[in-house]
C-alpha cells in the first residue's frame, strides 16, 4: 500500500458522497462519514 493512499472502501465512500452532495467541503464530508465510522 502507498503511504499517502487510504483503503479503497474508504476511497469509495468519498466519491459517493461527494457525488451525492458536490456542495459539502472537506470537513463536513470527514465528519458525516466519521458518522458511518469511516475514518479519513
Amino acid at each position: 500500500m502507498v503511504k499517502n493512499r487510504v483503503e479503497e472502501r474508504i476511497e469509495n465512500a468519498v466519491v459517493q458522497m461527494a457525488f451525492e452532495n458536490p456542495a459539502l467541503g472537506q470537513v463536513r464530508v470527514s465528519n458525516e462519514l466519521r458518522k458511518r465510522d469511516i475514518m479519513v
